[in-house]
């Protein structure tokens, strides 16, 4: 049974949220618009140049953003009412294309892994939320394993690209479905960036420190706050 994410707080537009639900900006779409994906505390929402759009009347949140070429996808997850349980509640992963809410696998428990990515090819759909999707179908990746984790999805060109860890929990990444094994110890990837030839990876180690991967190697980031400290990457961007 699949673990999914839920939030159980208000977002706040701040630097730190819009950063991480920053839209990703596809060749021929205007630059003038501004999207950002969350919560209003209870329900999913877009919001594009500051107008709110609620993307469902259920509970629940929308964390990512991408444009592809007059459509806008949104991924996130919903709540399913009437179905909780001692152990808690159930819900969807869901995306919204233009609003439309399109369902991901069956129903799941909340719980703390999570939360959606969703990726563009042409007419295809791609998803990742633990388990790699294509197009509404679950697939199956290169040494993926029962204990792989595939929380992110990206595509670059004609290539489609998954990050999570393998069945030996290494941080990795897939091209086309062709495993690239980037770590050989237990670590989390939460998010990928594809520019050019460079291959970014985000997450943190098992000491709950954060790294950017850059072609496989590690960069461990640090705060400029003294006595603080960056415990995980959950967006990359590159322009």
């Amino acid at each position: 049974m699949f673990l999914l994410f839920r939030n159980y707080f208000l977002f706040l537009l701040s630097c730190a949220f819009i950063a991480s639900c920053t839209k990703r900006i596809s060749e021929g779409t205007s630059r003038s618009n501004v999207y950002i994906a969350g919560s209003n505390g209870n329900n999913p929402v877009l919001w594009k140049n500051n107008v709110a759009q609620i993307l469902s009347d259920s509970t629940g949140s929308a964390n990512q953003v991408i444009v592809s070429g007059n459509d806008v996808y949104v991924a996130g997850q919903t709540d399913v009412s009437g179905n909780d349980l001692p152990s808690g509640p159930f819900g969807l992963f869901v995306y919204w294309k233009n609003g439309v809410q399109n369902n991901i696998g069956s129903e799941v428990l909340f719980g703390p892994t999570g939360p959606g990515s969703v990726a563009i090819l042409g007419e295809d759909v791609y998803y990742a939320n633990t388990e790699p999707w294509e197009n509404g179908k679950q697939i199956t990746l290169q040494e993926q394993g029962w204990a792989g984790r595939i929380l992110s999805t990206f595509t670059s060109n004609n290539d489609i690209y998954f990050a999570g860890t393998d069945s030996l929990s290494n941080v990795a990444y897939w091209k086309n479905g062709v495993l690239n094994a980037i770590s050989q110890t237990t670590q989390g990837v939460f998010c990928i960036y594809v520019s050019g030839d460079d291959v970014y990876l985000g997450g943190d180690d098992s000491l709950g420190e954060a790294i950017l991967w850059k072609n496989a190697v590690a960069d461990y980031l640090k705060s400029s706050i003294s006595g603080a400290s960056v415990t995980s990457v959950h967006s990359i961007f590159v322009s």
